[in-house]
């Protein structure tokens, strides 16, 4: 009788965590932060510039490609190369063409 019972159990929480129907507002809510982090720093490229949009933005273990195939490497190194006086007459106008996100709402990208 116990064996019984456990491999009911085992088999109900084995169905139950098959879960093929993601809550969909979950990747819904994760594309909607995405967009709204892509327009909060459109706005603040805008009203700031591109140093102070890229240093509030950039994680710390961030990598931003730039001219001649070189690196820039986390906050410290995207803030001394935005805070070039060529740069800080430029705008950006930034708006992605598209946003999606996991069913999971982990990972999310723009482009």
């Amino acid at each position: 009788m116990y064996h019984r019972i456990s491999i009911a159990i085992f088999f109900l929480l084995f169905i139950t965590s098959c879960n093929n129907h993601p809550d969909k507002n979950v990747k819904s809510n994760a594309i909607h932060e995405i967009e709204k982090a892509e327009h909060d720093f459109a706005k603040l490229a805008n009203d700031s510039g591109i140093h102070v949009a890229f240093t509030n933005f950039a994680d710390e273990n961030a990598v931003i490609k730039a001219k001649e195939d070189s690196l820039i490497k986390g906050v410290i190194g995207i803030s001394n190369y935005y805070n070039n006086a060529k740069l800080k007459q430029v705008k950006l106008t930034w708006k992605p063409d598209f946003v999606d996100a996991s069913n999971s709402g982990e990972l999310g990208y723009t482009y």
